[in-house]
């Protein structure tokens, strides 16, 4: 009895719930929007199953592909919702970045690290290519991202 109990046990414990919807499912991995201006590469965001990742630009550096710790945001969550994508990132006080329109924007440096939270309205998404547009008409507007493969942080002093 203590064998098949101990069996039943291991076999319940090596089984994950999921809790993303087909969507979502689609949605995890590497994705970049390619911009090739030189050492800027693109916007770069991936996803993880645990509703958590990472957003920067991806910048060529010394021939490597990747991205910059100071240039990067944690998610902190994602969800999707009535077809639109949730994600809430960690900023860095003092961060600034640019929009299409050449505003600049800063993260408030009296907060610390703060959460902004953006939503965006799904338009396609495919197993090579998502489609998505600000839905507050923000600085990044729409953004039409192709998967890609995982990039690292880049080491440069």
């Amino acid at each position: 009895m203590k064998p098949l109990f101990f069996l039943s046990l291991l076999l319940l414990s090596s089984c994950t719930i999921s809790t993303l919807d087909e969507k979502e499912k689609r949605l995890v991995g590497n994705w970049l929007k390619p911009i090739n201006d030189e050492q800027l590469q693109g916007a770069y965001m991936e996803l993880h199953d645990d509703h958590t990742g990472v957003w920067g630009l991806a910048i060529k550096e010394n021939g490597e592909v990747g991205l910059l710790t100071y240039m990067s945001m944690l998610i902190k969550d994602w969800r999707i919702k009535n077809d639109t994508l949730s994600i809430q990132a960690k900023l860095r006080p003092g961060l600034v970045f640019r929009g299409p329109n050449g505003k600049e924007y800063e993260t408030d440096k009296s907060q610390g690290n703060s959460s902004h939270k953006v939503n965006y309205k799904i338009i396609e998404v495919s197993d090579s290519v998502i489609v998505i547009e600000e839905v507050m008409g923000g600085a990044f507007g729409m953004e039409r991202m192709r998967r890609t493969e995982k990039l690292e942080l880049l080491n440069i002093e």
